[in-house]
């Protein structure tokens, strides 16, 4: 009985962190589309009205410990749509760029 009362403990679990997952990634996807991208020239403007609804819903999902994560990974993922572009003129500067740019921020929001 105590294997299945545990496996049963992680199914809410696991069910709000892919939840979670979902409303970061589309997230993401919303905050980049707005921008001119590979699918149109003008981009969709339109989203830009609704590209944080997502990340408000994961504020008020996830606890104070486990914000700073998904605050990361947002800016990380955010940032690499939002600059796509960058790969063109070296293979890395898509991934050094936010990192740094992320590390920055962190840094400075200790101060």
């Amino acid at each position: 009985m105590a294997v299945s009362s545990r496996q049963d403990s992680r199914i809410p679990f696991l069910k709000k962190f892919f939840f979670s997952v979902l409303l970061l990634v589309i997230s993401i996807l919303f905050f980049a589309l707005p921008q001119p991208n590979i699918f149109s020239v003008q981009g969709f403007p339109l989203f830009a009205y609704i590209a944080f609804v997502p990340v408000f819903l994961l504020v008020r999902l996830v606890s104070w410990k486990e914000i700073w994560l998904y605050g990361l990974l947002y800016g990380i993922g955010a940032y690499c749509l939002f600059t796509y572009w960058l790969a063109t003129f070296h293979p890395m500067g898509i991934f050094v760029i936010p990192l740094c740019m992320d590390c920055i921020l962190c840094l400075h929001s200790l101060y």
